[in-house]
C-alpha cells in the first residue's frame, strides 16, 4: 500500500476497482452542449488518452453533442459536412454563444471518430428541456443544460442512442446566475447565524 502526500492510499485493489470504473465510464454514450467545442473535443482527447495508457478497455464511448440553434456554426458545418463559417450568434443561452468556435473542427472529428453525432437545438425548446432536467434529476441547471438534454433527446428519437442504453449527460453550468433560466431563484436575506440558517433549511424548527 502505497500513500502520497494526504492523498488516499493506493494499492493493488483500489487500483482495480478504479479501472473497472473507468471502463464502465467509457463504454457510456456522452451527451453534452458545446460553444467553441472545447469541452467536446478535450472528452475524446481523454478518452483516447487513458486508452493509450492502458487505464480504459475497449472502444471509447460514441460522442453526443447539440448547439443552441441561433449559435450553432459548428452543427450546421457537421450536418452540411463542410468547414465552418463564423456567424454571429442570437441565442439567449449566453454561455453557449459563440459565432467563431476555435475547436470547433476538432469537435467535428470528434463527434465523426466515435460514431456520434451533433445537432441544433431549436432555441424554442430549450427552456423546456431545461425544466424537464430539473424535474427528472433535481440537477437546477442554466440553459446549456437543455441543450444538452437536446442533444440526448434527439440521439434516442433518432435511433443513435437505444432506449435503455446508459449515457452521461453533461451538465457543467448551474442555473443560480442572472441569465441561466427563464424563472429566477428566489432570494432570501438571513440572520449571519448557524440557526437561521438551519431553520431556513429545514434542518431545526
Amino acid at each position: 500500500m502505497v500513500r502520497q502526500g494526504n492523498a488516499a492510499p493506493w494499492s493493488p485493489s483500489s487500483w482495480a476497482r478504479d479501472l473497472a470504473v473507468s471502463n464502465v465510464l467509457c463504454r457510456q454514450r456522452k451527451a453534452c452542449a458545446t460553444a467553441s467545442g472545447t469541452l467536446f473535443s478535450k472528452l475524446a482527447q481523454g478518452f483516447a488518452e487513458t486508452a493509450r495508457a492502458g487505464l480504459t478497455e475497449g472502444p471509447s464511448p460514441r460522442l453526443f453533442a447539440a448547439q443552441a440553434e441561433g449559435a450553432s456554426p459548428i452543427a450546421r458545418a457537421y450536418a452540411d459536412d463542410r468547414g465552418i463559417s463564423r456567424i454571429t450568434p442570437h441565442t439567449h443561452v449566453h454561455s453557449l454563444a459563440v459565432g467563431d468556435p476555435s475547436f470547433g473542427d476538432l469537435a467535428i472529428g470528434a463527434a465523426r471518430a466515435s460514431g456520434g453525432t451533433i445537432v441544433a437545438v431549436p432555441e424554442s425548446q430549450i427552456a423546456a428541456h431545461t425544466d424537464l432536467l430539473a424535474q427528472l434529476t433535481g440537477v437546477f441547471a442554466d440553459c446549456a443544460g437543455g441543450v444538452a438534454l437536446g442533444a440526448l433527446l434527439e440521439a434516442l428519437r433518432t435511433g443513435h442512442i437505444a432506449r435503455g442504453e446508459q449515457v452521461v449527460l453533461v451538465v457543467s453550468g448551474a442555473g443560480l446566475k442572472p441569465h441561466g433560466h427563464v424563472q429566477r431563484a428566489e432570494v432570501r436575506i438571513l440572520d449571519a447565524n448557524i440557526d437561521a440558517i438551519l431553520e431556513q433549511l429545514g434542518v431545526v424548527e
